[in-house]
C-alpha cells in the first residue's frame, strides 16, 4: 500500500512520536502486534504491511 505524502503525514499525526522511528526514507511505526516500515518511494510512502493478511502462513520482509 502507498500513500501520498500529505496523507502519510495526516496518518503520522495520529501516531505518538513515542512509537515512532524515523530515519532518511524510512519511518517505522512501533505496534503491540510488530513494527510497521515505510519506505520513501519517489513522492509516496509504501509499505508491504497487511499485504498478507489472510495467510497465517507467509512471510513479508521490507
Amino acid at each position: 500500500m502507498c500513500l501520498t505524502a500529505q496523507s502519510f503525514g495526516l496518518l503520522l499525526s495520529l501516531v505518538s512520536m513515542n512509537n515512532l522511528t524515523v530515519e532518511e526514507g524510512r519511518v517505522v511505526v512501533h505496534l503491540p502486534d510488530g513494527d510497521v516500515h515505510w519506505l520513501a518511494v519517489g513522492a509516496e510512502w509504501c509499505t508491504g504491511a497487511g499485504e498478507y493478511a489472510l495467510d497465517a502462513g507467509a512471510e513479508r520482509v521490507i
